[in-house]
């Protein structure tokens, strides 16, 4: 024998209540099936939020162009800041291009505000003279890599160079003398000369002193 507990019980004096609910439903529905139009203050911020989510995080924007620029893997030597769009690390961080040419202009130009950043507080490009759209990545095997080793072999030959090395500075006064690189910044030279050392290409003989490998 099982025991049936009721927690509730009424007296239906209607007996049609269910049938003149069902006739009531769609009205409700008519009332309720209309575009939700939230308060003016939730409606703010919400658009505040959506705002956000399009906006570009220039810190993070900057932080992955570094790592990508001192990424092992192949970097062209010559970048503009175009081309940085198309990056497949960089494109995640943007938002979506909704205005077309207006708001591809503002991107290129805030790529471009990084690059010249970089140049002068990392040195891993270099803003290129003539060029002034293109940037000249720092790496062991760019243009200006190749007049660095020339310069410091030239350097090294005789003298105390010979023995105690060449600074830093010396070259950089022999670099600047070539109209591609007369305006380079130290940061540029010292960033080079550490990725032309971690590629055995040149060694440390003193503080801000560089002999040849070869």
């Amino acid at each position: 024998m099982k025991e049936i507990s009721v927690l509730d019980h009424r007296k239906i004096v209607n007996p049609n209540v269910e049938l003149e609910r069902l006739l009531r439903l769609p009205h409700l529905y008519a009332i309720y099936n209309k575009p939700f139009t939230p308060p003016t203050t939730v409606g703010k911020q919400l658009m505040i939020t959506s705002s956000e989510k399009h906006s570009v995080n220039e810190l993070t924007l900057k932080y992955t162009i570094r790592q990508l620029l001192k990424n092992p893997l192949p970097v062209p030597c010559e970048i503009t800041p175009q081309d940085l769009l198309t990056w497949p690390g960089i494109i995640s961080l943007l938002p979506p291009v909704q205005k077309g040419q207006r708001d591809t202009q503002e991107l290129i130009r805030m790529m471009s505000s990084i690059l010249q950043e970089l140049e002068k507080t990392m040195g891993c490009v270099f803003q290129r003279n003539n060029k002034a759209d293109t940037f000249e990545v720092m790496c062991p095997d760019c243009p200006l890599a190749d007049l660095v080793k020339q310069l410091l072999s030239e350097a090294c030959q005789n003298g105390k160079n010979a023995e105690m090395g060449c600074h830093i500075l010396h070259i950089e006064h022999q670099v600047k003398r070539s109209p591609r690189y007369s305006r380079i910044h130290t940061a540029v030279l010292t960033y080079l000369f550490e990725c032309l050392e971690t590629n055995s290409d040149i060694i440390t003989v003193g503080p801000q002193r560089y002999i040849p490998v070869s």
